[in-house]
């Protein structure tokens, strides 16, 4: 079993300097709009079991993040492996996690950001039920 709380001050003190990552720590969930867009990069480094789809990695993805999970997480393989700026590492794996900090830490731009929102287009509730009835046809 992991020692969370070493393995977080751990985290926090290898990118204690580096000027674009941050622990932000819980959060209140009528505040998590506003801190998908101001953030660049999202992780959900979930460990199992009992992590289902990971409705978070949505959200951030709607705000255009790019996302770090954990091959845990539900959405990794149908979600996360669809999209480019999406990144799974494995759960136990904390040097995985590491490396993928230290390579998605560099500012995100704004266009950058608004490739992913259009990416996320194509799974609106509209475009799902139209997929569901070009297969329910076929």
């Amino acid at each position: 079993m992991w020692d969370l709380a070493a393995l977080e001050a751990e985290l926090k003190e290898r990118f204690e300097a580096h000027a674009n990552i941050h622990f932000v720590g819980f959060q209140n969930q009528s505040k998590m709009p506003i801190w998908y867009r101001v953030a660049d990069v999202f992780c959900l480094p979930s460990r199992g079991p009992g992590e289902t789809w990971g409705l978070a990695v949505n959200e951030a993805l709607a705000c255009g993040c790019r996302v770090i999970v954990s091959d845990r997480v539900g959405c990794a393989e149908d979600l996360v492996d669809y999209f480019e700026r999406c990144f799974r590492f494995q759960h136990d794996s904390i040097t995985q996690l590491i490396e993928l900090m230290n390579a998605l830490s560099e500012k995100v731009s704004r266009a950058q950001k608004d490739e992913v929102k259009k990416l996320t287009k194509k799974f609106d509730p509209h475009a799902f039920a139209v997929a569901i009835g070009d297969e329910l046809k076929s």
